[in-house]
């Protein structure tokens, strides 16, 4: 009830100043807080399934993103995680649960779901305190087929983990070195891009098998290659300087290319969605493509299509990405030079607020790391508002 009252207050009604707006606002933070009240003495007791408290969870990570309270967001996801990793941990165990669980719906469904909010809180750098769900060290991943879109893209949602997860923690992205050969942040490396290859191959037998699509499936297929070739470059130069990035030009004009495609036959224009469709996607695109040209499509496509997909706001990000196309083209003397190693920006983070008067915006700060140009230094940070 919670949820619908609030996607109608701050999505659906552009009026939110009226008087009925106002009382389903009250409405719906009531219903919420007695939610939270309820579902926390009822776990204290051992009275509810650990199914009821991960979806629970997810309720109100959704409220919250509909109230601004992106920090309040990601503390929901990191218990959630916590949840399922115990969850895991007792099953390897054996340990007896205090309440049945569903297995098949923790295991099926549920972890997936944090799979996919896990990855999104990437924009705000906060990875999950413990290990992502499914993203277990040495698991041997099998891609060899895929049933359906919805297999094919639980299996891309593990592979972005573990890129998000080999990036965060190599010492090209920690300290600025790039790995010693044999080391395990390289065999970390060499099996990732494996899987990644696996993934591609299983998932053009899904679609030679598909055949003749629905216009909804076709979109389905566009979407899945935007993101899997995304996340397919990214992890190709996690472990690299940022002028590596430069060898994949083509393939950042494919994933524009299919973007607007994409686009341009989608019903559906602006407002909320719970799931991450082309925003983080052309984010990184514009980021991490240099061309001047290439990049201004993307940052285009962003722009003139403002709406949420999750923890990622389309006005935010659009922000982002043109800060740092500002920084790094700084000095340079043609339009269609490319920033140098020393002037690129490796990562740029939003600082997460908590929620306040939704009604009122309040400036975004934005975190920004470059290499350090200072003998003996390894960074150089820039935060500024946008």
């Amino acid at each position: 009830m919670a949820v619908s009252m609030l996607h109608e207050h701050y999505v659906l009604n552009p009026r939110r100043s009226s008087p009925l707006s106002q009382r389903n606002h009250t409405f719906s933070l009531r219903h919420y807080n007695t939610a939270i009240r309820y579902l926390s003495s009822q776990f204290t007791e051992n009275q509810l399934s650990i199914e009821i408290v991960l979806v629970n969870c997810i309720l109100f990570v959704c409220i919250e993103l509909l109230l601004g309270g992106v920090h309040e967001a990601i503390t929901h996801v990191h218990n959630g995680v916590k949840i399922i990793n115990a969850w895991k941990e007792s099953k390897v165990k054996n340990t007896p649960e205090r309440t049945p669980a569903n297995d098949h719906l923790i295991g099926d469904v549920l972890v997936p779901i944090f799979e996919h909010l896990n990855c999104q809180t990437l924009i705000y750098d906060s990875p999950s305190p413990v290990n992502p769900p499914d993203t277990d060290e040495n698991k041997e991943l099998s891609f060899d087929s895929f049933s359906n879109l919805y297999h094919a893209r639980n299996a891309l949602l593990v592979l972005t983990s573990m890129g998000i997860k080999l990036a965060k923690e190599s010492p090209a992205y920690k300290d600025k070195r790039l790995p010693e050969p044999g080391s395990e942040d390289e065999r970390d490396y060499t099996r990732t891009l494996s899987w990644h290859g696996k993934w591609k191959c299983a998932f053009e037998k899904l679609v030679t098998k598909l055949g003749n699509m629905s216009p909804e499936a076709q979109q389905g297929v566009m979407l899945l290659t935007i993101q899997y070739k995304v996340t397919n470059t990214w992890a190709q130069c996690c472990l690299k300087d940022e002028t590596s990035f430069d060898a994949y030009m083509d393939e950042f004009k494919n994933i524009i290319t299919l973007a607007e495609k994409l686009f341009e036959n989608e019903k559906e224009q602006g407002g909320f969605s719970f799931e991450t469709g082309t925003i983080p996607q052309l984010y990184v695109t514009i980021i991490k493509c240099r061309d001047p040209v290439l990049r201004r499509r993307a940052l285009a496509l962003l722009m003139n299509r403002p709406r949420r997909e999750g923890f990622w706001d389309s006005r935010t990000v659009a922000k982002m990405a043109q800060k740092i196309i500002d920084i790094e083209e700084e000095g340079l003397e043609s339009s269609d030079e490319f920033p140098k190693e020393e002037a690129r920006v490796w990562d740029g983070r939003v600082l997460p607020i908590r929620a306040g008067d939704p009604e009122k915006e309040a400036p975004t700060q934005v975190f920004y790391r470059l290499r350090a140009t200072i003998q003996g230094e390894i960074w150089r940070t820039r935060v500024e508002n946008i």
